[in-house]
C-alpha cells in the first residue's frame, strides 16, 4: 500500500500515512494542542497538572486511575479527564527522557 507524505501547516512536521484523513493538513499533535487550549475556561492545564503531581507524589493511587479524581475535583467529563491525564503522562514521560 502506498503512503502519502505531507507537511503540517502549523508545525511543518512531515507526516506519513496510508490515507489522507483531513484536508486541512494539520497533524494530530497540533490538533490536540488546539483542543487543550480550548478545553476549559474554568481551569488551566497547569492547575490540572499540579493536582496530578500531588496525586502522584502521595503514592496513594495508581495514576491510571487518576482520571476519576480529575472528573470529580474539576467537574470534567470522563473524556476530558482522560485527555488531560494522557497529555500529562506524555509530558511527564518527555521530561524524564530529557
Amino acid at each position: 500500500m502506498d503512503y502519502i507524505t505531507w507537511t503540517c501547516c502549523s508545525c511543518e512536521k512531515q507526516v506519513e500515512e496510508k490515507f489522507m484523513e483531513t484536508d486541512e493538513r494539520i497533524c494530530d499533535d497540533c490538533v490536540e494542542e488546539e483542543y487543550y487550549e480550548k478545553l476549559s475556561d474554568k481551569h488551566t492545564r497547569n492547575e490540572v497538572y499540579l493536582y496530578l503531581e500531588q496525586i502522584r507524589e502521595s503514592g496513594d493511587i495508581n495514576m491510571f486511575g487518576a482520571g476519576a479524581y480529575l472528573e470529580q475535583h474539576f467537574e470534567l467529563s470522563k473524556n476530558d479527564a482522560r485527555k488531560y491525564l494522557a497529555d500529562w503522562m506524555r509530558s511527564y514521560n518527555k521530561g524524564e527522557k530529557e
